[in-house]
């Protein structure tokens, strides 16, 4: 199966009529969510994955246990559902693709505290957009590559948390 017969049958579940006070809301839920990064980024606190890496035959119980102690409410823990945010939002609004570029450098790239504020402004910037849900993919997705920027930068496996992430809500089980 493709992810974009997928995409289009999980289609079939979204009401077509999605309100622009729903997506309001989701785009304050994200703000919130990116509030909680930056906070978690400036209190220095990081995601311990030595943790989860004592066995090569863990326990599942053991990796749930560990990953809600050493990632869960950490700053990687909490971008990790900012990105996945991102993504349900981009569902939410139909987008059908999913493979995007998110390793195009960016050339005003500031830093991370900067980078917060200006994330929020562009999610801000949405709002205005409920008449053209094309572009709120789009920028959207410059978001997203922005993020994976700020990543790639600090040095952060972001990619590494996300698949922790599904694991840990049991979406590769």
């Amino acid at each position: 199966m493709t992810l974009e017969k997928i995409i289009k049958d999980h289609h079939k579940y979204i009401d077509n009529n999605i309100s622009d006070e729903d997506i309001l809301n989701f785009i304050d839920k994200m703000n919130l969510k990116l509030f909680k990064v930056a906070d978690l980024y400036c209190r220095r606190k990081f995601a311990s994955l030595n943790v989860l890496y004592t066995s090569y035959d863990i326990d599942f119980e053991e990796f749930r246990t560990g990953f809600s102690k050493q990632i869960q409410n950490t700053f990687e823990g909490h971008l990790t559902e900012f990105i996945f945010m991102i993504y349900e939002l981009k569902f939410l609004l139909k987008c059908t693709d999913f493979y995007e570029t998110i390793d195009e450098p960016i050339s005003d790239l500031k830093d991370i505290n900067d980078e917060f504020i200006y994330i929020v402004e562009q999610l801000n910037l949405l709002k205005g957009l409920l008449d053209n849900k094309n572009e709120m993919i789009l920028q959207l997705s410059s978001i997203l590559n922005r993020v994976f920027q700020i990543c790639k930068i600090q040095n952060i496996g972001i990619k590494t948390h996300l698949r922790l992430n599904l694991l840990y809500n049991n979406y590769y089980l």
